[in-house]
């Protein structure tokens, strides 16, 4: 058949739009210009108490093409199936269904009727609606109501702006009873449910120009309870009429099910290398110890900055504070666990957005996240990178979802904004994702001149960095610790950063040590070469940049610490998923996959077994009562034999996990002096300082930091030496002298 002889017919229901009818009916008119003769804009007005019916028939004399469907219920949905069934009978070709109140836009038709033979239907989606923030949330209640009721996923269920062919509107039309108040909710589920050929395309929703609308909350929530009601029905018959589809669709659950917990177990098994679990307890640990002390100290009413020094952001310690209260010891993991969980699930999300085949998907997840293992098992968990990770996942799939499908809301928006002020306020230098895609964005949006739209999002999404920042600031102001802040959180950070900056290069070698790291940024860039629309290119060099952006940042410190990788792990899994998806399905692709699949599991399956073989070591210590280090097994001894609980202790070097373990609070603002002292001296003078004033009764050195100064200090300020590690050195056979200490500070 020629594309000019379909024959289209333009349904709309109508009810009481005397003064929108006329725009309505002039402005859709045109859009049957090159269809078919047959081709008609048909009507169902029935109930209006205005002057609606008496404008049709005005129209009618204008239009020839015009119909008016006049016995009908005046009910919009029943309105809706008598349109639909009247075009069937007329012979139609495609349907398009929308409304008379003149909220859509006829312009945007076009590109629905161009898409018409590669689809047999394609349903509106409405991403911004000028009805109403109450309609809105009811349309996000439809949509979750269709994936509980149905298990389908449909961006927009019930959009007046759909084309469809009649013969798929005839195979399902005869399920829905006459008198059924919501039929394109139900067309929209069952065509997602049988796996029809649909799609969604954004169309605009403006503020209904006049009138009122006939559907108010009563009727709302009457229709809503009525409808929770049909959808069981309707949910059964779908599985009579098909089956296998119900068994299939069973078998997707199960798989959801499955992969659920796959991420959760993969979530348990990372947390379960943290120092905070009950088999990890006794293990040496730096960076997680310092978070908890500073946590234990706020818990006792202590200001981060002002009464305690560490140099990461405020965020961390709120975190650990409120696992402090939780359990002093293991309520962190609580934390831990459920920023790892939601990782995880962004990754999964991320790989999602190029490759439809879940089992991909769910493959990349588990091996990338292997990394964690890999970069983690050293640190112990409880670090700063490890709560921006789900952050930074969250981001970068928001960010790419929109630049390759045009997708976003303004509560996405203001998550983003939430999610970039709480790693800024965690540690300034893992904020690449959010500066590169703001700026590819900004650009996008000026080249396209959205330039409402921009303002908008630019208003949300520091709204959302406002609601993280201004009570943090309000706080530590209140506190008094705003300048302590500006002083260890930026002055510090760009003096630690100074002295490791030269050795930047080192570090970026040491990152592209991890492998998947290397390919992954590779295969991106190949990807974006490779790319011919223009829209994916300027997605994938968007991407490419922030990688190279997020590397450059991680290395700026010059330390190769391997928890500073963890940052890129959202990043790393995105262009494999590309990758896979632009393979194919040939022979040749399918051999090609299975190669690259045994190669990535080549590199990390010994991440998976490490781990696990860790884990299990530390609870067989556990149980066989050996996991608490000398060194912390004596201080508590000590402490508890010299000191009251409310007495307050000092270790000097970078131990802090003794003043958990042993239930005391550090008596000098340096709860820990090295590597800090190494950025700036003067710290060492300010310690030494507190120390002699408060004089703590235990002096504890951890070995490796026995220097002149602390030996000279100890000495001359009354302190004697209880205990002394003794080590004897195997090549000369005599002690080693700068082991770790306890001293006592002598009585009276």
């Amino acid at each position: 058949m020629d594309r000019m002889e379909d024959t289209l017919y333009i349904v709309m229901p109508a009810y009481n739009e005397g003064d929108n009818i006329m725009e309505t009916v002039e402005s859709w008119m045109p859009v049957l210009n090159g269809k078919s003769g047959k081709s008609r804009l048909v009507i169902a007005d029935s109930g209006s108490t205005d002057n609606t019916h008496e404008l049709l028939l005005g129209l009618k004399k204008k239009y020839s093409k015009l119909e008016i469907l006049e016995k009908t219920n005046q009910y919009h949905g029943p309105k809706v199936i008598a349109l639909y069934k009247y075009a069937i009978k007329k012979g139609a070709d495609y349907i398009f269904q929308t409304d008379s109140d003149g909220q859509t836009n006829p312009a945007e038709f076009e590109s629905f009727w161009e898409k018409r033979e590669d689809f047999d239907a394609i349903l509106g989606y409405r991403n911004k609606r000028g009805d109403g923030k109450v309609r809105a949330f009811v349309e996000k209640i439809v949509c979750l109501l269709l994936r509980l009721f149905f298990s389908v996923r449909v961006p927009d269920a019930n959009a007046p702006f759909r084309l469809m062919k009649a013969s798929l509107v005839d195979k399902y039309i005869d399920n829905l009873p006459n008198e059924y108040d919501l039929p394109n909710i139900m067309l929209t589920a069952y065509f997602a449910r049988f796996n029809e050929k649909i799609t969604f395309e954004t169309v605009s929703f403006k503020p209904r120009a006049a009138g009122a609308n006939s559907i108010n909350l009563k009727k709302i929530f009457r229709i809503g309870k009525e409808s929770l009601f049909a959808f069981m029905k309707f949910r059964k018959d779908m599985k009579k009429a098909d089956p296998e589809n119900a068994r299939n669709v069973t078998k997707h659950k199960i798989g959801s099910l499955a992969i659920a917990l796959s991420f959760i177990g993969a979530a348990f098994l990372a947390i379960s290398v943290s120092p905070s679990s009950p088999w990890n307890r006794g293990e040496t640990v730096t960076d997680s110890g310092v978070f908890l002390t500073v946590g234990t100290q706020m818990k006792s009413g202590l200001t981060p900055y002002l009464d305690t020094f560490d140099h990461k952001g405020p965020v961390l310690y709120i975190i650990n504070f409120l696992g402090v209260l939780i359990n002093p010891m293991s309520g962190i993991l609580i934390f831990e666990f459920l920023a790892l969980l939601i990782a995880v699930a962004y990754m999964y999300k991320i790989a999602r957005l190029m490759t439809s085949k879940r089992a991909i998907a769910w493959f990349l997840t588990m091996a990338v996240f292997s990394l964690y293992f890999t970069l983690n098992v050293i640190d112990r968990g409880n670090l700063t990178e490890e709560y921006a990770f789900p952050l930074i996942a969250m981001a970068l799939y928001e960010f790419m979802k929109y630049l390759l499908r045009g997708e976003t809301s303004l509560f996405r928006i203001f998550m983003v904004g939430i999610g970039f002020a709480c790693v800024l306020m965690l540690r300034v230098n893992m904020v690449a994702i959010w500066g590169v895609f703001g700026v590819a964005i900004l650009v996008k949006m000026i080249i396209e001149k959205k330039n409402k739209e921009l303002f908008k999002f630019a208003l949300v999404f520091f709204s959302g960095v406002l609601t993280v920042v201004i009570p943090i600031l309000l706080w530590l102001g209140l506190k008094g610790a705003l300048s302590s802040f500006v002083d260890v959180y930026i002055k510090f950070n760009s003096e630690y950063t100074k002295t490791g900056i030269m050795k930047a290069f080192s570090t970026i070698s040491y990152i592209f040590g991890y492998s998947l790291v290397l390919f992954s940024l590779g295969i991106s860039c190949c990807c974006a070469l490779m790319e011919k629309n223009k829209k994916e290119k300027f997605a994938l060099w968007s991407f490419v940049v922030a990688f190279v952006v997020a590397i450059a940042m991680a290395s700026m410190s010059g330390r190769n610490f391997p928890h500073y990788v963890m940052v890129l792990i959202p990043l790393v899994i995105f262009p494999f998923a590309k990758f896979y998806e632009s393979i194919g399905n040939s022979a040749t692709s399918r051999g090609l996959v299975i190669i690259v699949s045994v190669f990535i599991v080549s590199l990390t399956y010994q991440a998976w077994f490490s781990t696990l073989s860790s884990v299990m070591s530390s609870f067989r210590n556990r149980r066989e009562g050996e996991p608490i280090p000398i060194l912390a097994k004596t201080s508590c001894g000590v402490v508890e034999e010299n000191t009251d609980e409310g007495d307050k202790i000092i270790v000097y070097g970078n131990l802090d996990y003794i003043y958990l373990r042993c239930n005391r609070l550090p008596a000098s603002r340096y709860s820990f002096q090295y590597p800090i002292a190494e950025v700036r001296p003067s710290i060492l003078d300010e310690f030494f300082n507190e120390v002699a004033k408060n004089q703590p009764k235990v002096f504890i050195v951890q070995g490796g930091y026995v220097d002149e100064r602390v030996v000279s200090f100890l000495n001359g300020n009354g302190y004697k030496e209880v205990w002394r590690d003794i080590i004897i050195d195997e090549i000369t056979s005599k002690e080693n002298p700068n082991t770790s200490r306890i001293y006592v500070l002598k009585g009276d």
